[in-house]
């Protein structure tokens, strides 16, 4: 019987804490929504802009160009 109860108590937890998961993930699903509604979404690639920003000063560097 202490088994039993000791496995439902651990159920119990392990689901609390998924649910707390949830909650988590659900609060910054909104607050991700409410910013989006405030401030839009960017609809460029910031990485591709990024990387070829960088490339083009790695490239300018090696050229002597820049210092």
């Amino acid at each position: 019987m202490r088994e039993i109860i000791s496995q439902h108590l651990k159920e119990r937890a392990r689901d609390a804490k998924k649910q707390r998961a949830i909650d988590a993930l659900d609060r910054l699903t909104r607050l991700r929504e409410r910013i989006e509604r405030r401030s839009g979404v960017y609809q460029r690639d910031l990485i591709a802009e990024a990387r070829a920003e960088r490339d083009g000063q790695m490239g300018r560097i090696w050229s002597g160009g820049e210092h």
